[in-house]
């Protein structure tokens, strides 16, 4: 038997944590406030889909993520 649940942002907060990587590793300053979409390049996370989904592979695979472990849960 195989269970999936969603996490991102219901269990666990993958937005916030992402943010804090994304600013680290791009010099960014986006805030929680700012994402308005869940098509993040347009936020500026990525200037495209490819660009988002490298950019979240390479968070998952960071200090950032210790997923699911170092997000914090609700």
């Amino acid at each position: 038997m195989k269970i999936a649940f969603d996490v991102d942002d219901v269990v666990v907060e993958f937005v916030p944590t992402l943010l804090d990587f994304y600013n680290s590793r791009y010099d960014g300053n986006l805030k929680f406030e700012d994402v308005f979409s869940f098509k993040l390049w347009e936020v500026g996370i990525g200037k495209d889909l490819d660009e988002t989904i490298g950019i979240i592979h390479d968070f998952y695979g960071s200090e950032f993520s210790g997923f699911p472990r170092k997000l914090q849960m609700e």
